[in-house]
C-alpha cells in the first residue's frame, strides 16, 4: 500500500475544510437561522492555514531528515539553517547509544518531529526558517516570477490571511467586547483565502521537489 505523500495530506485536509463551507451553503440556501451560520467560515477558515502549516511541518520533517542522514553531505554542505539548528546533547547520546542505524533513523526522525512542532509555520518569517532547514533558496522572489507580481503583494496577502485565522482562534473574531460582535465574514472572502493557500502550496511543493530533487 502506497503512503500518502505530504500534499495529498494537504488536498485531504482542504477537502475537510471544504466540507464546512459545503455546509454553509447549504445552510444559507434553506434559510437556517437556528445558529449563526458564519462560524462554519470561520471554522473553514482557521482549517485551511492548519493544513498549510501541516504540510510545511511534514514535508520539513522528511526533508531534513533526508538531509542529516544522506552520506554524501559532510557539515559543510548542510543548508544554513540546518546547520544551526539546535539539539540537546541528550539526544545525541540518545542517537549515539542506539545499536542500529533504523534506530538512529527512527530517533533522529521523532526528535525532528517534535522540535519542528513547537513552531508555527504560517507566517512569512516562519516560512522563510522552513526552507533555509532543506535548502530552498529564494522562494518568495522565484514565487513572484510563476505569479507574475512582486513579493511584497504576496506576504501582504498571506500576512492579511494569518492575522485573521489568529484572530478568530484567539479572539473568536469579536471586534467589540462590550458588544461582542464579530467580524462580518462571506464564504467568497474564504473562497480567496483557500485559493491562495491551494496555489501557494502547490508551488512550494513543486519547488521544494525541484530543488531538493536528491531528498525523495
Amino acid at each position: 500500500m502506497i503512503m500518502a505523500t505530504q500534499i495529498d495530506i494537504f488536498n485531504s485536509n482542504i477537502a475537510y475544510a471544504q466540507a464546512l463551507h459545503s455546509s454553509y451553503l447549504y445552510f444559507k440556501n434553506n434559510n437556517v437561522c437556528a445558529i449563526d451560520i458564519s462560524e462554519l467560515l470561520r471554522a473553514e477558515w482557521v482549517l485551511i492555514v492548519g493544513a498549510m502549516d501541516c504540510y510545511i511541518h511534514d514535508i520539513v520533517c522528511k526533508k531534513m531528515h533526508a538531509i542529516i542522514t544522506d552520506s554524501t553531505y559532510n557539515v559543510g554542505s548542510l543548508p544554513n539553517g540546518l546547520a544551526n539548528y539546535k539539539m540537546p546533547l541528550s539526544s545525541i547520546k540518545e542517537i549515539y547509544d542506539a545499536v542500529t542505524n533504523v534506530e538512529k533513523e527512527a530517533l533522529l526522525m521523532n526528535y525532528l518531529r517534535q522540535t519542528l512542532h513547537e513552531f508555527s509555520f504560517e507566517s512569512v518569517q516562519s516560512i522563510d526558517s522552513a526552507m533555509s532547514y532543506i535548502g530552498v533558496k529564494k522562494f518568495w522572489s522565484e514565487l513572484a516570477k510563476e505569479w507574475h507580481c512582486d513579493t511584497d503583494t504576496i506576504k501582504k496577502q498571506l500576512g492579511l490571511i494569518v492575522r485573521r485565522r489568529n484572530i478568530i482562534a484567539h479572539q473568536s473574531d469579536i471586534v467589540d467586547f462590550t458588544t461582542l460582535e464579530k467580524q462580518a465574514l462571506e464564504a467568497g472572502d474564504v473562497e480567496e483565502a483557500k485559493n491562495f493557500i491551494v496555489r501557494l502550496v502547490a508551488y512550494m511543493d513543486n519547488r521544494i521537489a525541484l530543488q531538493t530533487t536528491l531528498f525523495t
